[in-house]
This record gives structure tokens, C-alpha cells and sequence, in this order.
């Protein structure tokens, strides 16, 4: 239903893959495209199905016969037109290239004058296409907002995804062209700026130009693509392009879900991409459905599917299936980190009576924990076992032990930006079995047991493939129960490098 004086739209949208000329190459995703925007128009920019015409490969003839079938069309509506024009595929500074021969750009001009509507609105998804607007305006830089009104301007506006010396892209992520991708996205409510349910086309020429300048500067080229704007228009207000209020829903990016954030229709064409900050809320309008995610940064990668069905819907870190050789720059992070096995091999330092050296091999594991403030905290347990020769009131021997440990361990980054150097540090407690052998009397003496306590501190450095290597310094105090004294009390340090599996 339309509102007072709201414009009825047409939309003639053309997708050619190929060119007259020969040696250019046939492009991938115009098809596609053309097919978003006709998608996206028709759901929440007011175009019915007998308004909607499309051709792809279409050649001169076909396209003439095209504009004049909208004249009539438009002739027989009793009623304000607003007639949209969309145009991807091959272009030069002169015309847009069709299938049989070049559309000059005073042609072009001339059959949108022809057309009898009271707004229009052309977008051309082409090299040069800068060049093919109505006065060659460049506009760079970001302008005042008008209010919306609903008494629609009228004139024309063209807005083109290149100045006239610039190359249009398609990108095989986005699966189309960089200038629609972010088009159709902003027309979906990603341009609403000020949050009205209305997209008007101040905020999708703002939009388009500031992702589509932020989406080249990763290029491994850095080749810039400024889309281009020309706006000719009387009236009160802004001209209304899209009300994604009306039937898409509010999805929200949790704090850990950030980078670049893919999200495909599992049933659909659509792709939205979003660059998010880490720790950042954000929100995006998306139809609603089943989605493919796929968030990728400098610490992991992760896909999942996911259901939006209704209003600030959330998705977090857990819904994703992190792959694997980025787990171990989760657990750097503090995020989501799957349990993991540790092994270690050192030198065990006693004092007396285990007053010389000796090695010992432990095996521990981790489970997962919370982050707190920056901070990895998480549950431990371990298992050792040493060997050590004994001194005491003149005897020596071997001492061989066994124990094991429960403590809470917390890691955090040694620097603020880089994600592969950590620090350690860890409480523990528990048991351990001591078994004497003498050389001298006395005898051979029955195992004692025991408890201890230790605190440690290390350094991991995390790698690209699942496994970290730890170095760590460990201070126990080991109380046993001896044949000769009530307690014997004896402290041990431990120096040892190690695998985290």
C-alpha cells in the first residue's frame, strides 16, 4: 500500500555479463546482482511484479523495445511514478556496452528523459560509470542529511559505482560486484543512519561510499573504487528508497563475534558483510531465515548456521564451530576455549633432603574458564613424576615421587596487540607419594605420602597450528610424613618447557 503522495515504483533492472567489444571478459556475477536488487525493491521498496521489468544479455533492439513497453506501461497509471533504473555489466566513457553495440551516453540520457515519471532514479554498476551520469558530479565527501517527508521530491538522481576513471569490481567473497553488494545491503537498512525504517538516498550514497572505501583499501592493489553521485531533484524532503522496517528483522553481533562477518541465506542470493570492532555491539537488519556465518580475524575463524527469525535476535561465539588451527588463538584470547592437554619435561631443585637436581615428566590438563577483565581464567590438573638423589644427616639415596595438583590457572597477553606472547600464572594444591631408596643405612624405608601446594609462573607462545610452547618456573612446598619425624617439610623448584596439545 503506498502512502499520500508516495510515488508507484517501476524498476527496469539489466544485467549483461557480456560486451560488443571483443577481449573483454565475461563478467561472473551481473546475473546475481540483478537479481538482489530486483529482490530487494520488490520486498521493501514498493515494486509489484507487473511493475518489475529485467533482461540479461539484452542486446540494442531489446533494450529500446524494453523502454518503450515502460513508456506505455507508465502511461496507463493513474497515479505519481517513480521509475528506477539498474544497470550492471560493461561500460566505457562513452555508453554502456550491450550485447550487439555501445548505448551512447546521449541516448541513454535521452530515453530517460522519454520515460514519464516523476522521480528518477538510475544506478549503474560499470567501469567508468562516473562519466555516464547527467553532469559528471563528484561528490566525495559526506553531506547534511535532509529529513524525510513523505510529498516525494522530483527530478532525476544517478548514482554510479566508479568516477569516470576508475575500474568497477566483482569479489568472489561478496559473490558480486563491490557497488551492488553494499547497494543492496544498505537498501536493506544497513544505510538507516538515524534509525527511522526509512533508507532515502542521501544515506544509501553515504553508505555505498563509505564501505565500498574502506572494502578497497584491503584489496592487495588498494585500487580505489568512489561510487558517484548526481542528484537533481525539486521538491520538499528526500526521496525514499527502501522501508526495511517493514519486513526485515534486527540481528545482533555480540561482543566476541567480530572481523569480517559473512552472512549467506542458506535458501537465497543475499549476502551481508559486516567489519566489526572487537568488543563492539552491533546490530544489522537482514531478512529473516537461516544464515551461513562465517567470521574470520587476526586470532580465529569460525562458520555456523544460524535462525533469525525475529527482532535482536543474538549471535555469540558460541554458535560457531571454530576451526581448528585457529583454537589456539581462541584460548589466547579468552573467549571460547576447548579443553587441552599439556605436556612438560624439566629439572626438579630440592633442598634437603632432596638436595641435588633431578628430571621429572608431567602431564596435565585444561578445561574451559571465563574471561575476567582480560584475563584467561580456567581449572587445572596435573600429574608427576620425579626422581631426585637423597642427602640427609649423611646418607644418600634416591627419592622418587609421584603426585598430582588442582589449581586455577590465568594467562594473559604479554603486549596489548600481539596475540602469540602470554604470561602464566597458577595456584595449585594437592598430593604426592614419595618412595625412598638409601644407599646407606638406614634401610630401604616404605612410601610415605603427603600434601603440597606450588605457584608458578610462566611464558606461551601460542602457534598457527593448534599447539603452543610453554616455559614455566614452579615453587612447591612438599609436607611428608616420615618414619623418623612427625612431618618432614621440604621445598623444590621446578624449571620445564612443554607442549600444549
Amino acid at each position: 500500500m503506498l502512502r499520500a503522495n508516495e510515488a508507484r515504483t517501476v524498476l527496469l533492472a539489466i544485467g549483461n555479463k557480456s560486451s560488443y567489444k571483443l577481449g573483454l571478459p565475461q563478467l561472473e556475477f551481473t546475473q546475481t546482482d540483478m537479481g538482489r536488487v530486483k529482490s530487494v525493491l520488490q520486498r521493501i521498496g514498493g515494486v509489484r511484479k507487473e511493475d518489475t521489468f529485467f533482461g540479461s544479455d539484452v542486446s540494442y533492439q531489446q533494450l529500446r523495445s524494453m523502454i518503450q513497453q515502460i513508456q506505455r506501461h507508465i502511461a496507463a497509471i493513474r497515479e505519481p511514478v517513480k521509475f528506477v533504473l539498474y544497470y550492471s555489466g560493461h561500460s566505457d566513457s562513452e555508453g554502456l556496452h550491450l550485447l550487439d553495440r555501445e548505448l551512447p551516453r546521449a541516448e541513454l540520457h535521452q530515453w530517460l528523459q522519454d520515460v514519464k515519471a516523476k522521480t528518477k532514479l538510475v544506478f549503474l554498476d560499470s567501469c567508468f560509470a562516473g562519466a555516464l551520469t547527467a553532469k559528471g558530479i563528484k561528490m566525495e565527501t559526506s553531506f547534511a542529511l535532509p529529513k524525510a517527508h513523505f510529498d516525494e521530491p522530483s527530478g532525476i538522481v544517478f548514482l554510479a559505482a566508479t568516477s569516470e576513471s576508475e575500474f568497477a569490481y566483482e569479489i568472489g567473497e561478496l559473490e558480486g560486484s563491490l557497488f551492488t553488494h553494499y547497494l543492496v545491503s544498505g537498501l536493506y537498512g544497513q544505510a538507516d543512519s538515524n534509525d527511522d525504517g526509512l533508507v532515502t538516498i542521501d544515506e544509501i550514497y553515504q553508505y555505498v561510499f563509505r564501505e565500498m572505501k574502506l572494502y578497497t583499501l584491503t584489496l592487495p592493489s588498494r585500487s580505489q573504487q568512489r561510487p558517484q553521485v548526481d542528484i537533481n531533484l525539486k521538491g520538499q524532503g528526500t526521496l525514499v528508497v527502501t522501508r526495511p522496517q517493514k519486513e526485515t528483522v534486527r540481528l545482533i553481533l555480540g561482543p566476541e563475534v567480530y572481523g569480517t562477518v559473512l552472512l549467506a541465506q542458506e535458501k537465497g542470493a543475499q549476502i551481508f558483510r559486516v567489519d566489526k570492532a572487537e568488543h563492539a555491539v552491533t546490530s544489522i537488519r537482514v531478512l529473516p531465515g537461516r544464515y551461513k556465518i562465517a567470521v574470520s580475524n587476526t586470532y580465529y575463524r569460525g562458520h555456523g548456521l544460524v535462525d533469525v527469525l525475529k527482532d535482536n535476535e543474538t549471535i555469540d561465539l558460541a554458535q560457531l564451530k571454530i576451526d581448528r588451527d585457529f583454537q589456539s588463538f581462541l584460548v589466547s584470547k579468552g573467549h571460547v576455549l576447548g579443553e587441552q592437554w599439556t605436556l612438560a619435561l624439566g629439572i626438579h631443585q630440592g633442598v634437603r633432603p632432596l638436595s641435588n637436581n633431578g628430571p621429572f615428566l608431567e602431564i596435565g590438563y585444561q578445561w574451559s574458564g571465563v574471561n575476567i577483565r582480560g584475563l584467561w581464567v580456567r581449572p587445572t590438573v596435573s600429574a608427576a613424576v620425579r626422581q631426585n638423589p637423597l642427602q640427609y644427616r649423611g646418607n644418600s639415596g634416591i627419592s622418587r615421587g609421584m603426585g598430582g595438583l588442582l589449581g586455577i590457572m590465568a594467562t594473559g597477553r604479554l603486549f596489548a596487540e600481539d596475540h602469540r606472547h602470554w604470561f602464566i600464572a597458577s595456584m595449585n594444591g594437592g598430593a604426592e607419594i614419595e618412595q625412598r631408596n638409601w644407599n646407606t643405612a638406614p634401610p630401604d624405608e616404605p612410601a610415605t605420602q603427603g600434601s603440597k601446594f606450588a605457584f608458578s609462573l610462566g611464558y606461551r607462545y601460542l602457534r598457527a597450528d593448534s599447539t603452543a610452547i610453554h616455559l614455566f618456573f614452579r615453587r612447591e612446598g612438599i609436607f611428608l610424613e616420615g618414619p623418623e619425624e612427625s612431618m618432614i617439610a621440604f621445598s623444590a623448584s621446578l624449571i620445564g618447557a612443554g607442549l600444549v596439545l
